[in-house]
């Protein structure tokens, strides 16, 4: 089928295969750009179009984001594992290594996000690890601390950004990988 022809004169546009390009060629129709039904089928045009590339943009990237930014070398190093979860728990992408967690445990990482202090008598759990909670940002950044290795959690508008490194790599290092994503995820309204 070729494609549609357009001729614009003035506020009307004449298409040669209809509305849409499901007409044959032979039909020809007069739609005026303001005709309410037109108004309607550009708008849903749009609506779908921009559905179907938020739908490809989550698809493919939370776990690329995971493996490609979070897993990234730095220095000769990386985290042990990673995970984007969303703040309802619910896991969007992890690495391989990332440990089995509890629903309670990520309800406590979100309550102390909303009231800051709330992990620090009781530690923070993560499986079956449990991480001392040092100094983080109250509200942005919960920092924890077992032997040689730690943990960063960022929170976003929508999700939680989490880092577990052990030496080589320095708590710095992690905090930087884990922030510097949640910085860029919370630009983008995420």
């Amino acid at each position: 089928m070729p494609p549609a022809t357009c001729i614009i004169a003035s506020r009307t546009r004449r298409c040669r295969t209809g509305i849409g390009a499901h007409a044959p060629p032979s039909i020809s129709r007069s739609i005026s750009l303001s005709d309410p039904s037109y108004r309607a089928a550009r708008d849903h045009q749009r609506t779908r179009e921009r559905r179907r590339r938020r739908r490809r943009r989550a698809k493919m990237s939370w776990q690329t984001y995971v493996d490609e930014h979070l897993m990234c070398e730095i220095e000769g190093h990386h985290l042990t594992a990673a995970a984007i979860v969303g703040h309802d728990g619910a896991v969007w992408a992890q690495s391989a290594a990332f440990p089995q967690f509890k629903a309670e445990e990520m309800a406590d990482i979100m309550k102390d996000f909303d009231e800051p202090g709330h992990l620090a008598p009781t530690g923070m759990f993560l499986g079956t690890t449990k991480y001392m909670v040092i100094q983080g940002e109250p509200g942005a950044v919960i920092r924890g601390k077992k032997g040689s290795g730690g943990v960063t959690v960022k929170k976003t508008g929508q999700a939680l950004i989490i880092g577990i490194y052990d030496e080589p790599m320095t708590p710095g290092q992690c905090n930087l990988v884990v922030e510097r994503l949640g910085d860029y995820l919370i630009e983008q309204a995420m």
